[in-house]
């Protein structure tokens, strides 16, 4: 069944290669500048495939070794390119690495001062960072940019995420006695991690490094502690919490993973202590995700559907779910990525989970098969519940093969030759993530024209690289600008902008407060009557307007009472005559917002009447509450923004209060040191297991 097996996966190697030809020009594509090498590693690997002998017992040599070795190479070159040491103390600027920097060091200093969300006073409105989840590395990068400072922390952080990886799959076989196998494992598992760079490094979308990682480490931890190790249990609770943390969609996929082991090792003891870390990661998770549990209605947690309310198109959706499976036996289709490694690989992968079984690779093979399935499900009315899960390929998919090859009982240099050519077949990306040196390289002309707006909102053409139209007819404009640059330009300037900071939709009920490509409220800005924008406009204090795309200036240009004013490159700005530019709208007198922080403000009001309305030109939370002189003032919700009535007449000053919720941080803080003491006191005994007996190999 075994030489079926490969015999099957070499046909579709040949059968992507030859029907591939259209991404030549794509990095790292089989028939781009690596075609001829690639060309000569098939024919290899075929003969070494097709002509297959079993050598007898499955012995790993000095091969395994070398393949280990060569794979953690791999990785330290892979750094050096992607982030050479002269880029270290630099921002990285390319799509969302700009974004996750930043938004990294802001939860830091959340942390910092207690806290671990706040108010986002500079997109949308305004909002609760807390609808963020899953987005910044703030924990993780707390000590290395403690430590070293911004800019080197985070790199550094990035460094230890994808050697870690690879070190924690070496560490998780040398548990069920793999020594040699584990090395040649570990090996394969650097050259699909160096592919992430692919999908991630280009897009800064590193979060998913982190779950990856993360979800290794959970996995390595519940093995340890089932097989007895004092430490896996405590390893366990704190991997857990650190992934809610990190990541909360790929906590979902680790208690998978950990389930389908514990499943296959039949070590039914060892689920008590699972979900003693699955309820400390939810309690530890609770500082970032109060608000969202208490105000459910304030968030969305689906941000791909522009509006995640309407209802399910099912015949839409059962096209969805057909044609992710259609996939599976369209090779044209495939990448050279882990994604179609895993698909060219099926058919050994289904073997592998067989005859491996009794292994701990076996685990691996299973868990592959089970996060391709996941990927059946993937669809926009899920958000990425079931997207994610293609990152830990990654590890399952070459953890499997190193099994195939050993349990195979094949020759050295066989297992060389199939080395070899992952190496040679799997796609990355060979260049250098784009920095800046600070701040002042954000759009200079931009930055100062911006900066010198009077109103309370500046409208900024979102850079977004997603589609923002909800029609399925219809795409809005792609953007010429290579990086999200909204949160690096709100902190050059010190505006406000009409706005969204993270690449698409936001997770809160007013995402559609932004124009990008062209798109405004989910639909072609041409479609928006100008009354109904310029009441927007209105609402928000908006003055000046900074565009990119063609509709908006095409809009714009024929707008009544719009000028334009500057533009650089493929920016253009336009200023609404006779715009209200107030940040606190009053009936009588004037206000001004002072003194803004993740965690209030200060509204001054002169010349105001007592029982007049006051506008906080700021979204409404029911989190928020307001006081003068230490009585509380009653806060209100007019039309989405944060209002109350004038306390008294005169000069007033309102002091506007968000919650930090320190508590909550000692309490996730306790429960999981508890939480960790407890799971060290109450680990497993070794047992013999399905996945852990398992001859030792030399």
């Amino acid at each position: 069944m075994f030489r079926l097996a490969v015999a099957a996966s070499v046909v579709l190697f040949w059968c992507q290669f030859l029907l591939t030809a259209r991404w030549a020009d794509v990095d790292g594509a089989l028939h781009g500048a690596k075609r001829p090498w690639y060309v000569l590693a098939l024919i290899a690997t075929s003969i070494a495939l097709l002509t297959w002998r079993r050598a007898g017992r499955p012995v790993a040599g000095r091969d395994t070794l070398l393949a280990g070795l060569a794979g953690l190479a791999t990785i330290a070159v892979g750094v050096w390119i992607w982030f050479p040491p002269t880029v270290w103390s630099a921002i990285p600027y390319l799509d969302n690495w700009a974004t996750r920097f930043q938004s990294s060091i802001d939860a830091i200093e959340l942390l910092k001062q207690g806290s671990a969300t706040g108010w986002n006073w500079y997109f949308l409105g305004g909002y609760p960072l807390a609808t963020d989840i899953t987005q910044h590395l703030g924990l993780l990068s707390y000590l290395p940019v403690s430590i070293f400072g911004p800019a080197i922390g985070f790199h550094l952080l990035h460094v230890v995420l994808l050697f870690a990886i690879p070190l924690l799959v070496l560490a998780d076989l040398r548990l069920s006695g793999e020594r040699g196998g584990a090395w040649l494992a570990m090996g394969l598992v650097c050259a699909t991690v160096a592919g992430l760079s692919y999908p991630l490094f280009r897009s800064g979308d590193t979060n998913s490094l982190a779950g990856v990682c993360l979800t290794m480490a959970v996995v390595v931890s519940s093995h340890a502690a089932r097989l007895g190790r004092r430490w896996g249990g405590p390893l366990l609770v704190v991997s857990l919490a650190a992934l809610a943390w990190s990541h909360v969609g790929f906590l979902i996929y680790a208690v998978l993973l950990v389930g389908l082991d514990l499943v296959l090792a039949r070590a039914w003891r060892s689920i008590g202590l699972v979900a003693l870390g699955v309820v400390t990661a939810l309690v530890a998770s609770l500082p970032l995700t109060w608000e969202l549990w208490r105000y459910p209605s304030l968030f969305l947690a689906n941000n791909v559907r522009f509006d995640p309310d309407a209802p399910i198109v099912w015949s839409a959706l059962a096209r969805q779910m057909f044609y992710n499976l259609e996939l599976s036996w369209l090779p044209g289709r495939w990448p050279n990525d882990y994604v179609g490694l895993s698909r060219v690989l099926l058919p050994v992968l289904v073997w592998a989970a067989i005859a491996c079984r009794r292994q701990r690779m076996g685990f691996y093979a299973a868990g592959a098969l089970a996060m391709m399935g996941l990927l059946l499900f993937n669809a926009a009315e899920f958000g990425y519940v079931f997207q994610r899960p293609v990152h830990l390929l990654s590890v399952l998919t070459p953890v499997a093969l190193a099994g195939a090859l050993l349990e195979g009982g094949a020759a050295p240099w066989r297992r060389a030759i199939v080395v070899v050519f992952l190496f040679v077949y799997i796609q990355a990306w060979w260049r250098p993530v784009p920095h800046i040196d600070g701040l002042h390289e954000v759009e200079p002309i931009v930055a100062a024209n911006v900066a010198q707006s009077r109103g309370a909102l500046v409208l900024v053409e979102n850079t977004f690289h997603r589609d923002m139209d909800r029609s399925p007819e219809r795409r809005s404009e792609p953007t010429p600008i290579p990086v999200h640059l909204e949160r690096m330009l709100s902190l050059a300037t010190g505006k406000r902008f009409y706005a969204g900071m993270w690449d698409g939709m936001q997770w809160v009920p007013y995402r559609e407060r932004l124009l990008s490509g062209g798109t405004f409220h989910g639909a072609p800005l041409a479609e928006t009557p100008y009354g109904s924008f310029f009441e927007e406009m209105r609402r928000w204090g908006v003055e000046d307007l900074v565009v990119w795309s063609e509709g908006a200036r095409r809009y714009l240009d024929a707008a009544p009472d719009v000028v334009p004013t500057w533009s650089d490159g493929p920016w253009h700005a336009y200023r609404i005559e006779n715009a209200d530019v107030r940040s606190v709208a009053t009936v009588t007198g004037s206000g001004a917002l002072d003194e803004l922080t993740p965690f209030g403000a200060v509204v001054r009001l002169d010349g105001v009447v007592a029982g007049e309305p006051v506008i906080v030109r700021t979204s409404f939370h029911p989190s928020w509450s307001a006081e003068v002189d230490g009585e509380p003032v009653p806060l209100v919700d007019r039309n989405g923004q944060l209002s109350f009535t004038a306390p008294r007449d005169g000069s007033v000053t309102v002091r506007l209060v968000f919650p930090k919720r320190t508590g909550l941080l000692w309490l996730a803080a306790i429960a999981t040191i508890l939480a960790a003491a407890l799971a060290g006191r109450v680990a497993a005994p070794p047992a013999e297991s399905a996945t852990s007996a398992v001859p030792r190999r030399p």
